[in-house]
């Protein structure tokens, strides 16, 4: 009956995400906890709720983390728990801390594009072009439609002073955001 119901809620708390109704979310992700507290993806998942929350204004980010920092512990295989753990430090501005869950979730699962664009972007925020450079160039070559990623690195090219390539990626992101 438990995991019926824990599972209810799960399928509750991703209908009220989908919606982008985060405090919904929250309460049916807090529920399912409630009910099996050993399931790292209650964690996870209210953590993501509460971090949609955070960056509109509306939530304390540290309860993101918490929520991040116990899924984590439950199941420390989770890279995807430390790469949006990550993107909640760096938007708290604590970049060691960011850089090293991202550098966690790839050596985790080294296909995580989330953690590669994020780290690269932090990379471009601390002055570091050439590492910027290459891994917004990694995030293009998974995936050659990405926009912000040629934008990403169209700024790291600015910062680094390759105006012609900067141009060139700008361009492409334009052509590319006019075609979706």
């Amino acid at each position: 009956m438990t995991t019926s119901c824990y599972l209810d809620a799960m399928d509750r708390g991703h209908k009220r995400c989908a919606q982008k109704d985060w405090r919904a979310a929250v309460i049916e992700f807090t529920e399912a906890i409630n009910l099996d507290p050993t399931q790292a993806n209650g964690f996870y998942n209210r953590g993501f709720a509460l971090w949609q929350l955070a960056f509109q204004g509306k939530e304390d980010p540290e309860l993101a983390i918490s929520d991040y920092t116990e899924a984590i512990r439950l199941n420390p295989q989770y890279g995807i728990a430390f790469a949006n753990r990550g993107g909640v430090y760096q938007f708290q501005g604590d970049l060691q801390r960011a850089l090293s869950d991202y550098n966690e979730a790839l050596a985790l699962d080294p296909d995580n594009s989330f953690a590669l664009f994020n780290r690269a972007g932090l990379y471009k925020t601390i002055g570091d072009t050439k590492r910027a450079i290459h891994e917004f160039g990694e995030v293009i070559k998974r995936d050659p439609t990405d926009a912000d990623a040629f934008e990403g690195r169209a700024l790291a090219y600015e910062k680094e002073g390759s105006l012609a390539l900067a141009r060139d990626d700008r361009e492409r992101a334009v052509l590319l955001r006019s075609q979706t």
